[in-house]
């Protein structure tokens, strides 16, 4: 009997040339028997559901930091040293200790997910000047006033972005000019794929000046600007042979007396770059190096595709910007009493950015898929079927 699963990839987003979102391969290399039945996809946008509230970003001071997708800092004068070892940055840490609050910013990308050019309205003192639209945004920027200290991190303390309330899905930017307060040494720090993941109290972004370092650092500029966007996004569901890139995911069994999930049944959260099925047999697929050079993009967006999908206008605000919708999208569910898309060994499934020759790198919106399918083990009493290596024959 088949044991049934649930694979949720939470927050995921396409990046620049990585347009896989979520997937699952069947990596069986033995037995044929061994397959995978796909179910139910279920795609939506992450954040909360209000097209006009507001949402609430905290800036705060923290005594521990660990995990993340590390950011790499840019030296203002090429001889500076590096930051030392101990200084971690990064996006989306696993978690931060909370020592206290700094800023309070209203998190607020004009109304809509997709408006184009929009600024964060969370004006706060210290911008330079009122009709700066990216200073806007501004957590903290030193004049250089003496009588105003920085933030200073001294050994085992730091400051990270809270997301504490939602409004509209979106996601956004972060930059940081650090300073070694000892010698002067000045570094800056910038992030273009800041998203904002369907969860509360998680970091989004933070540094630490680890014990050990050396060093002390004085924040001298925070910046948190929105950036808007006008496309729709779109997506699609395809066959894949294999994925370039990706992080591993996990499933939840629906009776937790089933057998733990075989380490051939691969789950991918994204970003990632999806072989699709044919690619490796020829197929041109060239959109991700230079578009529509051999076939167009419109049509390499047909391969291996099951189905594509664009975001529903929810609404319009009063610039008539649409709102997207942020229910569930059901991408796919199998009919009662019928099969499922099945994944036989070497074959997989994919939910991808992009549809219809539309390129879909959208840095404002980030996705929770949530996949349900049923493993089917090979049965003792079945038919043993083996895989077969190909093989090379030699003159």
């Amino acid at each position: 009997m088949g044991e049934t699963l649930t694979f949720e990839a939470i927050g995921v987003d396409a990046a620049p040339l990585q347009d896989g979102l979520a997937a699952i391969i069947n990596r069986e290399t033995t037995d044929g028997r061994r397959t995978v039945e796909v179910r139910e996809i279920l795609v939506r946008p992450t954040g909360g559901q209000s097209g006009t509230g507001t949402g609430s970003v905290r800036l705060v001071r923290t005594t521990a930091m660990s995990g993340g997708s590390p950011v790499s800092s840019l030296k203002h004068d090429t001889n500076s040293p590096n930051l030392p070892s101990q200084v971690s940055i990064a996006v989306q840490p696993d978690s931060v200790a909370v020592a206290s609050e700094l800023r309070i910013l209203a998190d607020v990308p004009t109304w809509s997910t997709i408006t184009a050019v929009s600024p964060m309205t969370s004006a706060l003192p210290g911008r330079v000047m009122p009709g700066q639209f990216l200073q806007q945004s501004d957590a903290l920027r030193l004049t250089g006033e003496a009588a105003i200290q920085p933030i200073v991190l001294r050994e085992g303390q730091g400051i990270a972005f809270m997301q504490k309330a939602f409004a509209t899905p979106h996601a956004g930017a972060v930059g940081l000019i650090l300073t070694n307060q000892a010698t002067g040494a000045t570094y800056s720090v910038r992030n273009r794929d800041l998203r904002t993941p369907s969860r509360l109290d998680i970091p989004l972004f933070g540094v630490f000046n680890g014990v050990g370092s050396g060093i002390a650092l004085e924040v001298r500029v925070v910046e948190w600007p929105s950036e808007g966007e006008s496309g729709i996004p779109r997506y699609r569901l395809a066959r894949i042979s294999d994925v370039q890139g990706g992080t591993a995911g996990s499933a939840v069994s629906h009776d937790t007396a089933n057998a733990p999930l075989p380490s051939s049944i691969a789950l991918i959260q994204g970003p990632f770059r999806a072989v699709l099925a044919g690619e490796e047999e020829g197929v041109p697929v060239d959109w991700f190096i230079n578009p529509g050079v051999n076939v167009a993009v419109a049509q390499q967006h047909k391969y291996g595709t099951i189905r594509n999908r664009a975001l529903i206008p929810w609404g319009t605000d009063a610039g008539s910007s649409l709102l997207v919708d942020p229910k569930e999208t059901l991408l796919y569910r199998a009919a009662p009493n019928e099969p499922g898309i099945i994944l036989h060994p070497t074959e997989g499934l994919a939910v991808l950015a992009g549809a219809n020759g539309v390129i879909d790198n959208s840095t404002m919106l980030s996705f929770d898929v949530a996949m349900t399918f049923v493993h089917a083990p090979p049965e003792a009493a079945a038919p043993f079927h083996p895989l077969l290596t190909p093989q090379v024959m030699i003159a």
